[in-house]
Order: structure tokens, then sequence, then C-alpha cells
């Protein structure tokens, strides 16, 4: 840029010297030019991670707040998620078998079963999803992450996801109940060490006991799934 002003300005005054006419453009700077907008993307088909969730909730009249971190392993190809709650005084799991359409909420020595009412297991960003834009992470070099506005496909909600440009990996998300809702709430969450695969399959394993070997799915009681890829209900 300097080299070229210096040129420009060279030239003028040897135009002026010589009683000469002469006209240059004067350049311009720089531009970065700015990445295309992507299409929405599909996350690996097996994956794990931990999620820190917190939750703001309004609950008969009453507001809540709820603070917790899980483990969770999602296979698509199994059509199978895991969700193991950390740092509680009593173990709880859960697994939800989309197969079946049913979830197993196993806590300490009890199960408790209920029949999923969502429509399948998501892999994908809904193909109207608004994207909203690009950031880094840890600085210009950092990792390139897109946000995207999606709607609930389940339950009506709105919110924002964001997830790597780089294999389209989950970083973080934030969910608004839809307006009536007799639960109102405000979810965000952070979903760290993440690894490809499932490293032991058999955390899908449904204990029995206690789980029942056949529950008979018709006559479970009903539970509703988020249509996004982290919330899982807890």
């Amino acid at each position: 840029m300097t080299f070229k002003l210096l040129t420009t300005v060279f030239i003028l005054g040897l135009c002026s010297a010589l009683h000469t006419h002469c006209t240059a453009a004067v350049p311009s700077e720089d531009t970065r030019v700015q990445p295309p907008v992507p299409a929405p993307c599909c996350v690996p088909k097996q994956w794990e991670g931990d999620i820190h969730m917190i939750q703001g909730y309004v609950r008969s009249g009453k507001p809540g707040l709820q603070n917790v971190t899980t483990r969770e392993s999602y296979d698509f190809t199994r059509k199978m998620i895991a969700v193991e709650v950390r740092g509680i005084a009593t173990p709880t799991k859960v697994i939800m078998d989309y197969n079946k359409m049913e979830q197993y909420t196993i806590t300490g020595t009890t199960c408790t079963v209920g029949r999923m009412m969502n429509t399948g297991m998501l892999n994908c960003l809904p193909m109207n999803s608004t994207y909203m834009g690009s950031s880094r992470f840890g600085g210009m070099e950092g990792l390139l992450v897109d946000s995207w506005s999606i709607v609930d496909p389940i339950l009506g909600g709105t919110g924002v996801i964001d997830i790597t440009r780089d294999g389209c990996i989950l970083v973080d998300e934030v969910r608004i109940s839809p307006p009536g809702s007799q639960e109102p709430s405000l979810i965000t969450l952070g979903v760290t060490d993440v690894t490809l695969g499932i490293k032991d399959p058999k955390v899908f394993d449904v204990p029995r006991p206690p789980c029942p070997p056949n529950p008979g799915n018709e006559k479970l009681k009903p539970v509703r799934r988020s249509g996004t890829f982290l919330f899982t209900g807890l």
C-alpha cells in the first residue's frame, strides 16, 4: 500500500514539473474476502462429549434453576442416545432408543420407562435453519464456528446453535420455549471434549433389572424430547 501511494505521488509530481496533465487512480484498501455462506450441515453419526447445561424455568408459578453436567453418547447408526448425569450423589442415566421409541431413566436401582413422542432422531440441521454469521473461538486464528437460528421441529421453540465449520461439531446451543408454554424456560448448553465414535457400545445397554424386559410401548407414559441435538430434557 505504501509503495503504491509513493508511486502515485511521484507520477503526479513528475507531470506537474513537466507541465503535463496527468491523472492517476488512488489505490483502495485491500478488503478481506468473506467466506461463502455455508449450507446446513450434518453432525457426525457417532460422537461423545460433555454437556454443561443451565436452565431457568417457571413451574407452577415458581421460578427454578437447574445446573447439570452430563456425558452424552450419540449414535445415529444405532438410533440411540445415552446420557449419564455427573456430579450428583445418586447415579442417573437416560437411554433413548429411537428404534422402539422408548426412553429409560435409571436412577440408582430404579428404572422408569416412557414412550417418546417425537418423530425421530435428528442428524442434520433443518433445511429452514437461518445462517446468522460466523465467529472464531480463541482469536483470529482460532476455531471457525457458524451460528444457526433454528426452530424446534417438535416443540416449536426457537434457538441458536453454534457448530464448527470444519466437521460440523457442536459447540453450544441456546433455546427458548415457545410462547404460551405451560413451563416457560431458557436453556443454555455448552459441549466440550468431543470425540468421534463410540468408545464402548455397552453404554446403550438397558440394565434388566431394574428395567422391565418388555414394557409394552403402547402402555407407557408419553415423554417429549426436543428436536435439537444437545437438549435432553433432564
